[in-house]
């Protein structure tokens, strides 16, 4: 998902219409880092984009329909690395429970 900055009172009236109640935490890092909230509670993160994030830039550029839905198929692959979850929180930050 490529999301975008937002300010306070645009998270409020989407916490509204989404039923959500954000945390203070929440709120700042929809506002410093971006995000999509209107996806909350209605979808399920999968994966993060960790390099080669011009690609999601090139993506995010494509000619969309109506629906928001690019008017031609993207394809892509991916790799999957197996990983300690030592190495992770070492090379990327991520702390397990």
């Amino acid at each position: 998902m490529h999301g975008k900055k937002l300010t306070d009172d645009e998270i409020t009236a989407l916490a509204q219409r989404n039923g959500m109640n954000y945390t203070t935490q929440q709120r700042a890092e929809y506002m410093i880092l971006g995000g999509y909230p209107r996806l909350d509670n209605g979808y399920t993160v999968f994966g993060e984009a960790i390099d080669n994030l011009d690609l999601i830039d090139t993506i995010a550029k494509q000619a969309k329909d109506a629906a928001n839905r690019p008017k031609e198929d993207i394809k892509m692959s991916m790799t999957v690395k197996k990983m300690r979850k030592k190495k992770i929180t070492k090379q990327f930050g991520y702390k397990y429970l």
